[in-house]
């Protein structure tokens, strides 16, 4: 069969259809080869997500891009657009009402298991201000953690999550108010490790990034 393009021939390679012992030409060959022989010699566009002989392409991190596509892939990575084949949040808002109504569920069970037979005889009716707290304190939890899944969307899991260290200090701080708790000594030695290990995680990918803008500058075609 053929001629086929260079992304029609990845597709039989992935379903299955080309085999290692599956006689393939290009107009660089000479003659009828298995494909077995030659798979080592071809790569999968980035750009495209064609198969092409790795000597007619550009290797960048890892990747390979084809003399054709080679403009088209490193614009799209000065623009940060989403290139083939790279696995991206969808469906986001979704994925929010699911993961929302999964933890509502969850923690439903979990107090009719651990509490409802200890609530027929210890239980007592809260008082309307109680009610309004608790009310309050689903609704933060609630926003903080849309707030949360939306920062995961818009930048890297290894960039926000160190943020959520902040959680320790506010900790501290309406502890000590609400409660009048003093830190623990292990809390003082804690703290800081957990805080200075998010900000190495920071500096990290700030220079990971400064590095790939910089190789994209250096390899896009002039």
């Amino acid at each position: 069969m053929g001629p086929i393009s260079p992304a029609t021939f990845e597709g039989l390679i992935t379903d299955g259809t080309v085999k290692t012992d599956t006689l393939v030409w290009s107009a660089t060959m000479s003659d009828w080869q298995p494909f077995g022989q030659i798979a080592a010699e071809t790569a999968t566009c980035a750009a495209s997500g064609g198969r092409y002989w790795q000597r007619d392409m550009v290797p960048y991190e890892g990747k390979f891009v084809s003399a054709e596509h080679k403009e088209e892939f490193f614009q799209r990575l000065r623009e940060g657009v989403q290139q083939p084949g790279t696995v991206v949040y969808g469906n986001f808002w979704p994925r929010v009402l699911a993961k929302l109504i999964d933890g509502i569920v969850a923690w439903v069970a979990s107090m009719a298991i651990n509490f409802g037979l200890a609530m027929l005889f210890f239980a007592r009716p809260h008082d309307p201000m109680t009610w309004l707290l608790l009310g309050a304190l689903a609704l933060a939890g609630g926003l903080a953690q849309l707030t949360l899944t939306g920062a995961l969307r818009l930048a890297p899991v290894a960039l926000v999550m160190p943020m959520d260290y902040t959680s320790l200090l506010w900790a501290l701080l309406l502890g000590s108010w609400l409660f009048a708790e003093v830190p623990t000594p292990w809390i003082w030695i804690g703290a800081p490790i957990i805080i200075a290990s998010g900000l190495v995680i920071v500096w990290r990918e700030h220079l990971l990034h400064r590095r790939a803008a910089l190789s994209a500058e250096a390899a896009a075609p002039t």
